[in-house]
């Protein structure tokens, strides 16, 4: 089930509810003046798979050391955007032609139980979740497979990843959350070898 994509009813639910709960470091000083949409001089050519291998990296980042690492992004060429789901930090690339495919990724951690969030567009999010899930293989975490979860564990931590979309939005969502002993039940498992235990 964590391994793909599915539709998720709810996920417009959980967005809203992470809004409303953002921890204060999740807001870096850029936001105060911050556009909802990143402005046409601020848009750039990039590669979609280069760039999730980078917020995969980001969120990691955010998830072990807070979301404020995640001003790192600016030196990529990210701009922080604002908007009723709270801050992000955004690549688009510029607008083409009228049938143009046009990119985008988003990358934001409002220091909640949701995790750090990577958005990327609806039809791309199978591909983008496949080179997240192999970043995160790359760096040292390994994915384990406990009943019908998956969780990734390694450098004495442990995490969990998952994807989603609804059929009404443009955009595919991919959660990086790591998880401490208190929110995961295999943690309390008598059954499971030592190595699965990683990062509880």
């Amino acid at each position: 089930m964590r391994r793909s994509l599915f539709a998720v009813a709810l996920i417009g639910g959980t967005a809203a509810i992470a809004s409303c709960t953002t921890s204060p470091e999740a807001i870096p000083p850029e936001a105060a003046n911050a556009p909802s949409q990143v402005p046409a001089e601020k848009r750039r050519s990039f590669d979609l798979v280069e760039q999730a291998r980078v917020a995969t990296r980001a969120c990691l980042e955010s998830e072990i050391n807070g979301p404020a690492s995640l001003r790192r992004l600016l030196a990529d060429g990210y701009t922080v955007t604002r908007g009723l789901l709270g801050v992000k930090y955004e690549m688009v690339q510029p607008y083409g032609g009228l049938f143009d495919r046009v990119e985008t990724m988003a990358v934001h951690d409002s220091g909640d139980s949701y995790g750090c969030q990577i958005e990327v567009p609806r039809d791309r999010g199978r591909e983008v979740f496949a080179v997240v899930a192999d970043e995160v293989t790359r760096l040292g975490y390994r994915r384990i497979e406990i009943g019908r979860y998956d969780r990734y564990v390694g450098n004495g931590r442990r995490f969990d990843l998952r994807g989603s979309y609804t059929r009404t939005s443009l955009t595919a969502q991919i959660s990086i959350y790591r998880i401490t002993a208190d929110g995961d039940r295999s943690c309390r498992r008598t059954d499971l070898p030592a190595d699965f235990k990683e990062g509880c």
